[in-house]
């Protein structure tokens, strides 16, 4: 028999298995332990089961969501719908070595015809100049990338590229300031506007000032100028074929794709801890109600017996007469672990158990120093005599009631802190009742 002495706590399993062999009898014990196993795993299962379901729904969608196809193509939007945006990995491998690369590509529209292109022409060369600039002041001071767009917001024109040193800036804006003079260079930026059959250019200069850069950065323009050079060749094209190779170096295109998947199985996961540690805890709280019942009712009970032994009733004919009485109360639908327990002893002591033996396992069940002690002061006064038991039951009885006034001090001082939260937000809806409509008088 486990005793679990006052002040020690039990956590997991162990403290939910001590917990059921207090509620219930011990020909129910396993089969409560049983259940709530029964119980957990059913609920694992069905997690499980909607995870497997959702994982699969989630990984299939995530596969035909995808916008690049086995030929190394995207689909381009029809006309009128925008560009989109596909965020990509490039796999390059060589000789040496296989690098990866994460880029973003916009992939423009088709173009439409010259016609409609006319009217808008003159309205956006004033505003290209300042586009281009970017993070820069001037363009007699260039230290950052410029920001060739392909497009303006508000003008369906296609912008191509071109300046007379490639090496300083490339097609795509990028500053490659490795190789620039403390004076500067000088670069002329051309950019060619086209939609559909209209083609204009607009030249212009800036200075590109001294600033190094990392071989990734180079790497990356390289990647970024075979794009725009695979942009120019499918510019009617339905798909946007995205390059093979970066010099000698292939690439493998791979897409971007943020998987909910992980997140889907962390709440899952979650979810089954969550639902594990709620039975335990409707366990725990079962518990905890027959602790507070069996203190509550301990000072009626010692009360009880001393009023039976002392109208001339022997112990074992009192400890009957309180199982009777709480048997009645039980038909109306009264239930108390207390009486439980001197019910079950009482059960004992007709299947053969010894009187005393029956108040030790009485004490023991109860897992509390009060019974423990009770039963204890029973077993001695069988041994020495009853002579002297109804004033140890009477000394008992008045210390049981002393605790039992200062336990419901002690519940009324918590149930009034628990009122002060409420009571405070009930004087500001009031002070705000009052003060409110003074100052909206004064105004």
């Amino acid at each position: 028999m486990l005793w679990v002495g006052l002040g020690k706590k039990k956590i997991g399993s162990s403290r939910t298995k001590e917990e059921i062999a207090a509620l219930y009898p011990s020909a129910e014990r396993q089969k409560a332990w049983e259940r709530l196993k029964k119980e957990k795993k059913n609920a694992l299962l069905k997690i499980a089961l909607a995870a497997a379901v959702l994982t699969a729904g989630l990984w299939i969608y995530e596969s035909q969501a995808g916008i690049l196809d086995e030929d190394g193509a995207i689909k381009k939007n029809a006309y009128g719908a925008g560009s989109r945006k596909a965020e990509l990995i490039a796999v390059t491998q060589s000789a040496q070595e296989s690098t990866q690369e994460k880029i973003t590509v916009e992939i423009p529209e088709r173009q439409y015809t010259q016609a409609e292109a006319e009217e808008l022409f003159t309205q956006m060369l004033p505003e290209l100049e300042r586009a281009v600039l970017a993070d820069n002041e001037s363009l007699e001071e260039v230290h950052a990338n410029l920001d060739f767009v392909e497009e303006l917001p508000g003008y369906p024109f296609a912008i191509r590229w071109e300046t007379d040193q490639y090496g300083i800036i490339g097609t795509d804006g990028r500053v490659n300031t490795k190789e620039t003079p403390e004076i500067g260079t000088p670069v002329q930026i051309k950019a060619e506007i086209s939609y559909g059959e209209l083609q204009k250019e607009y030249v212009f200069y800036a200075r590109v000032a001294p600033e190094k850069q990392s071989g990734v950065a180079k790497q990356r323009g390289q990647l970024e100028d075979a794009l725009e050079e695979a942009k120019e060749n499918t510019k009617y094209d339905d798909y946007f074929v995205l390059p093979k190779a970066i010099g000698e170096s292939p690439v493998v295109w791979k897409e971007k794709r943020n998987s909910s998947i992980p997140v889907l199985l962390f709440f899952m996961l979650a979810a089954a801890v969550l639902v594990c540690a709620g039975k335990d805890q409707e366990v725990h709280k079962k518990a905890e109600k027959r602790n507070q019942e069996l203190e509550t009712d301990y000072a009626e009970i010692v009360c009880k017996l001393a009023l039976l032994t002392g109208a001339g009733m022997t112990l074992r004919g009192a400890m009957f007469k309180i199982a009777s009485g709480y048997k009645a109360r039980k038909e109306q639908g009264i239930y108390r672990y207390a009486y439980e327990e001197i019910l079950y002893s009482c059960n004992e002591m007709d299947t053969g158990v010894s009187e005393a033996q029956a108040y030790i396992n009485w004490g023991k069940r109860c897992r509390s120093k009060r019974y423990l002690k009770l039963s204890m002061l029973l077993v001695q006064n069988l041994k020495k005599g009853s002579a002297g038991l109804v004033r140890s039951l009477q000394g008992e009885t008045e210390l049981a009631f002393a605790e039992r006034k200062a336990q419901a001090r002690r519940a009324g001082e918590e149930a009034g802190t628990k009122l002060l939260l409420p009571m405070g937000l009930m004087l500001m809806i009031v002070m705000a009742v009052i003060i409110v409509p003074a100052f909206c008088s004064f105004g």
